[in-house]
């Protein structure tokens, strides 16, 4: 009994990887079929083809396809961070598999892979905007998940100066809006943060005044770390009109 045509593409294919018309066949075939498995076991076994051992970008390319399939077709995370992995490492410029392994590395909180990514991501990046956006992102994930305020200013910083400081506030700059507006709203919680610690001082030199005007001892000038200066009669009229005598 002759085979049908699908049978004899998969029987080609099986005993030659390399076979291009058989490859091509079963590709379009099992797609249109949604048959996701059988099109994951055709990339794995094309990957083997002996002409693709010295042609690496396409290599890449095949199990790019892969991994997608496993991750979106097939919910195989570990199967297609594999596949990713190793598109990179036979194309370390191939931005989209990086793209995906970020994803999926933050999906479980491996925040030291997202940001060793990030910063592969960011060495091939060609356009500032580009870069700006993912100094953003790293310094969101050092505030937000690390705790780290510190290195977070430091990425935002970073933003910054890719999105061109205040010139990014273009109309059509729409990117460099969204980066330059979490790095205004950090700063304006430093801000605040810086306002209310001066208030506590104040209040700190405050007590002191009138804890040694109970006791009876010269008060002088007051001055804070800020170089304000609360003189003694200041310090007791603002005791007395909240109710509190020296």
């Amino acid at each position: 009994m002759a085979q049908s045509p699908i049978e004899q593409h998969r029987t080609r294919f099986a005993e030659d990887p390399d076979a291009q018309g058989a490859f091509d066949f079963l590709e379009e075939h099992w797609f249109m079929e949604a048959d996701w498995s059988a099109l994951a076991d055709l990339y794995r076994h094309r990957l083997t083809a002996p002409s693709l051992a010295d042609r690496p970008r396409q290599r890449a390319q095949i199990a790019m396809r892969l991994g997608q399939i496993l991750e979106e077709r097939l919910s195989d995370a570990e199967g297609a961070t594999r596949a990713y992995t190793d598109a990179v490492r036979l194309a370390p410029r191939l931005r989209p598999a990086l793209q995906h392994l970020r994803r999926l590395y933050a999906g479980r909180r491996s925040w030291e892979m997202v940001l060793q990514i990030a910063e592969q991501e960011i060495l091939i990046a060609d356009a500032p905007e580009e870069r700006a956006q993912l100094y953003a992102e790293m310094g969101d994930i050092w505030l937000r998940e690390l705790g780290d305020e510190d290195q977070a200013k430091q990425l935002y910083a970073r933003a910054r100066t890719e999105s061109g400081g205040e010139r990014a506030r273009e109309p059509e700059a729409s990117d460099r809006d969204e980066v330059l507006g979490r790095i205004a709203a950090h700063e304006r919680l430093e801000r605040i943060g810086e306002h209310l610690a001066r208030q506590a001082r104040h209040l700190d030199q405050l007590r002191l005044g009138r804890d040694r005007a109970r006791l009876g001892q010269p008060l002088g000038a007051l001055r804070d770390v800020d170089g304000m200066v609360a003189h003694p009669l200041q310090v007791v009229g603002d005791l007395e009109r909240r109710g509190e005598h020296p």
